[in-house]
């Protein structure tokens, strides 16, 4: 049978494109939970079956070995074919709660086989009202479990194909970069079901960076294959993907590591996780930046099941959850860029402790990141050695230890004493190695001794750990040479004087004071900085918008609006109120250093 195809690529480039979105591919499981039966419709040749404009026919035309065609019906390779025909399939459909649209794919959903029928019906009447034919030989009706999208969709929930799961756990090793690319192609599609898979995928992803040429063969060390064959495996142990329920609370809760960033969307079961690999630029982030941008990760990738819903977010970053009702202003441009996001769906952020946050905190520390952070460094942790010495020193197990739950676990391929008292094992580290081990931590961020504690106590363990390691922090003689003892001030920059009278101005207030007659408690003081021009103006109270009032009333209705106004970072002078007056008079607010009243002397000086 020929199908004739044309090359539309000059045609696409000055085609007008049609905006109209095509759905997320999983939006069926927003809408399927406690559904048992479920059809499939899949349209006959579905564009084919969009009529195209008469006046519109001679631009599609291409040439053949036969003669010229000419396309009545709408074909493969335009712009705007899917977008079309989602548009079509949306109207004629529209109404039908028991069906999911995605393109010429149709999923019926019920939660009896009888209503199932009655689904089906109603969803042919509106196909065969606008002239729709399906395909029979791709129908399937009133299965409790159903192939869809690349997806095998039943009671329990989502999971990958059999199929796909089989034709992955056979595929042959890539021998070039573009195969390597391929590969972790078809893994990205089903990584919504690999607990871990940045971690598990990154020595396969880092093969990729700087963009190598497609033809190069790739050079499979041995951490690479290991790489490959565990992610050929890692599908066999999917994770099923719950349907969410509707009207039940949302939570989305995420974490941040060092590398990773994770978020796991949860109800009564898990909808959905993410894990994903921080970039270069990101993994010098502080804790509170990481946090931030784990968060704004989680709503990017849920973003079709969080849209014009009610959800909380759940971190284990404290300072976080008063990130949207701090008046002081983001520090950076990624900050205010992340806040503003994560404003645009939730302001309701919550606190929850890491014991509780087992999923996010899992997925953004994977286990072997957990205890194998040293592998970046230039010391290794060589656990058959560490093994070796839990032998020669056997007192290591009894000295100093009493509130551990001491058990072997398998760590790099070997058997390890760990203590198990904690959710994650820590290798008990024998006498021999503490010190190395201190020096490939330390030697990351130089940090004091508290932090050192704290990276360190989390991994591994030995007896009277503290005490070591404030001692060698202490100790430690690359710190000592290259720590700052003394900072020099810095050189005091001088205001200019404007060349305009009352074009800066200075301002702050003095009080409470001793109560005038008048009920005055506070001065607000105004001075003009080139005529020296001194305003006092008494106030019953020091709120913002009553410092506001005096202002536009004692003194720009006299001299005009100022250019500049200098104040310290009072309350008043950093609200919202006072922000927006500067803004809409066009004023430029300028503060002064924190506990430096130098730049605002003239006012300082007179209080």
């Amino acid at each position: 049978m020929w199908q004739p195809s044309g090359d539309y690529r000059r045609l696409n480039s000055v085609t007008v494109p049609d905006t109209y979105p095509v759905p997320n591919m999983l939006d069926f499981a927003a809408c399927t939970a406690r559904c048992t039966y479920f059809s499939k419709i899949d349209l006959k040749k579905g564009y084919h079956q969009v009529p195209i404009n008469a006046a519109d026919i001679p631009k599609t035309a291409i040439m053949t070995p036969f003669r010229l065609f000419e396309f009545t019906h709408m074909t493969f390779g335009m712009r705007n074919a899917g977008n079309t025909f989602q548009r079509l399939i949306d109207r004629t459909l529209s109404g039908l709660e028991n069906a999911s649209l995605y393109l010429d794919n149709i999923l019926v959903f019920s939660k009896t086989k009888e209503d199932n029928g009655r689904h089906l019906q109603k969803t042919f009447a509106h196909l065969r009202s606008a002239s729709l034919t399906a395909n029979a030989e791709k129908c399937e009706f009133g299965k409790t479990n159903i192939e869809f999208l690349g997806h095998t969709v039943s009671a329990r929930g989502i999971a990958p194909l059999p199929s796909r799961v089989a034709a992955i756990a056979s595929h042959p090793r890539p021998n070039t970069f573009k195969e390597l690319q391929n590969f972790l192609g078809v893994i990205n599609f089903y990584r919504k079901f690999v607990p871990g898979a940045a971690a598990m995928l990154r020595p396969l992803t880092d093969a990729l960076r700087g963009s190598p040429r497609p033809k190069t063969a790739v050079e499979w060390t041995a951490e690479r294959r290991t790489a490959f064959k565990a992610a050929r495996a890692a599908l066999g142990k999917a994770t099923n993907l719950a349907y969410p329920r509707m009207g039940a609370e949302l939570g989305l809760m995420v974490d941040a590591y060092a590398d990773h960033e994770g978020a796991a969307l949860q109800q009564w079961a898990a909808p959905g996780f993410l894990l994903q690999e921080a970039g270069t630029d990101t993994t010098t982030l502080l804790a509170y930046e990481r946090e931030l941008l784990a968060c704004v990760l989680g709503i990017r990738h849920f973003r079709f099941m969080l849209e014009c819903q009610r959800f909380t977010m759940y971190t284990d970053h404290k300072l976080l959850t008063h990130a949207l009702a701090k008046a002081v202003e983001p520090w950076t441009a990624r900050q205010s860029r992340n806040l503003s996001q994560l404003a645009e769906f939730t302001s309701n952020i919550r606190h929850i402790s890491r014991v509780n946050n087992v999923v996010a905190d899992t997925l953004s520390r994977p286990p072997a990141e957990k205890i194998n952070a040293v592998a970046a460094t230039p010391v290794q942790v060589d656990y058959k050695a560490i093994a070796e010495a839990q032998r020669v020193y056997p007192e290591t197990a009894a000295s100093g230890i009493t509130s551990m739950t001491l058990q072997q676990v398998q760590f790099g391929g070997t058997q390890l004493l760990c203590d198990t008292s904690r959710p994650h094992p820590r290798p008990l580290i024998p006498a021999a190695h503490p010190r190395q081990l201190f020096t490939a931590f330390h030697n990351l961020p130089h940090p004091g001794t508290k932090a050192t504690g704290r990276l360190m106590c989390s991994r591994v363990t030995w007896p009277f750990m503290t005490r070591d390691i404030a001692r060698w922090v202490a100790d430690y003689q690359e710190c000592g040479r290259t720590k700052v003892t003394r900072q020099p001030p810095a050189a005091d920059q001088p205001i200019p004087v404007p060349t305009q009278r009352f074009s800066h101005i200075h301002v702050d207030f003095v009080g409470p004071l001793t109560v005038s007659k008048e009920g005055f408690r506070y001065l607000f003081t105004i001075i003009d900085r080139s005529s020296r021009w001194l305003e006092a103006i008494p106030l019953t109270s020091m709120e913002t918008d009553t410092c506001v009032e005096a202002l536009i009333s004692s003194w720009i209705a006299r001299f005009g609006i100022p250019a500049i106004i200098t104040s310290d970072q009072g309350s008043q002078f950093t609200s919202m109120i006072w922000a927006a007056t500067c803004q809409q008079l066009g004023v430029k607010h300028i503060t002064t250093t924190a506990y430096h009243s130098q730049s605002n002397s003239m006012v300082e000086r007179i209080h």
